[in-house]
C-alpha cells in the first residue's frame, strides 16, 4: 500500500509504510518494475508510467513521504532549482575555494567524515573537497 489511509492534518507528511532504500526513499513496484514510492504514487495518480526524464520532487523534502499534495512532477533541472531555493544545494559556489583553503583541505588528515566536515566549513560540496584533495581540481595549487 502506498501510504497509510489515515485522516491527515493539513500539510502532514504521509510516510511510506513499506521498505525503505538506503537513500531514505520508499521502495515500491509500479508498472511491473521496482521504483521509488513517490514515483509509484505519482504514476498511480496520473494513471501512466512516467517518462525517464520526469522526476517526482518533494515539496516537503521528506524522502519517505508519499502525500500527493507534497509531490510535484518536474525535471532534474526543476529539482536542482528547488534544492537551491531551499538551501539544500549551492551550485553557484561549489568550486570557489581560495588557494589557502585548498592547502588547508590537503593538509587535513583523511578520516571518515572529514570531507563532509570540510564541505560544511567552506560551503562547498563533499565532491569539491574530494577534487581539491586529489588534484582533479585546483591542480595549480601546491
Amino acid at each position: 500500500m502506498i501510504g497509510r489511509r489515515l485522516p491527515l492534518a493539513e500539510g502532514e507528511c504521509v510516510p511510506f509504510d513499506g521498505p525503505l532504500a538506503n537513500t531514505g526513499y520508499g521502495r515500491a513496484v509500479s508498472f511491473g518494475r521496482q521504483t521509488t514510492a513517490s514515483r509509484a504514487t505519482m504514476e498511480a495518480l496520473l494513471g501512466r508510467k512516467l517518462e525517464k526524464h520526469e522526476i517526482v520532487c518533494h515539496l516537503c523534502d521528506n524522502r519517505p513521504c508519499v502525500n500527493p499534495k507534497h509531490l510535484f512532477l518536474g525535471t532534474h533541472q526543476d529539482n536542482l532549482h528547488d534544492a537551491v531555493a531551499k538551501g539544500r544545494a549551492n551550485v553557484y559556489n561549489r568550486d570557489r575555494l581560495t588557494e589557502e583553503q585548498v592547502r588547508e583541505i590537503r593538509s587535513t588528515p583523511r578520516v571518515y567524515g572529514s570531507g563532509q566536515t570540510l564541505a560544511k566549513k567552506f560551503g562547498v560540496s563533499p565532491q569539491c573537497i574530494s577534487h581539491a584533495r586529489s588534484g582533479f581540481r585546483y591542480g595549480r595549487v601546491k
